[in-house]
């Protein structure tokens, strides 16, 4: 992927979004015409939450490279690259261990075990990107 903001490239990032959302749909659509007889129940529930797990791990992934340069940035190269590394890592882990949660999780508590790993992840996102906004507003 890019690292540039031109137009092109977000009419590119926007395209890509919508084909993987498209495809995640259609994964959906089709595991639950395959049930009852391919998949059972529980595997037609388990096969999105896992394929959606991965699409997060994929995005994570890529963010920290995806984003401005930073010799465009009027910043602390060292601070703005640790943060976008741990905005990456945080999100990153919090999607493994929400496919995690619907390979292995016993089904009835797939879903709120894989949302709350997802979501302390994306919490301390939140948390460490206001307290680097609070730092760059006081230097």
């Amino acid at each position: 992927m890019m690292t540039t903001d031109t137009p092109k490239t977000w009419r590119r990032e926007i395209g890509e979004g919508l084909i993987a959302a498209g495809l995640l749909l259609q994964a959906s659509i089709t595991v639950r015409a395959l049930t009852p007889d391919y998949l059972s129940a529980e595997a037609a529930t388990r096969i999105p939450g896992a394929l959606t797990g991965m699409l997060v791990v994929l995005y994570a992934n890529a963010l920290p490279k995806t984003l401005s340069p930073l010799s465009r940035m009027r910043c602390d190269p060292g601070a703005e690259q640790a943060l976008r590394r741990l905005v990456g890592w945080s999100l990153t882990v919090g999607g493994l261990g929400y496919t995690a949660a619907w390979i292995a999780a016993p089904i009835d508590s797939a879903l709120a075990l894989s949302t709350s790993m997802l979501g302390a992840s994306v919490v301390l996102v939140i948390l460490r990107v206001a307290s680097h906004m609070r730092q760059r507003r006081r230097a």
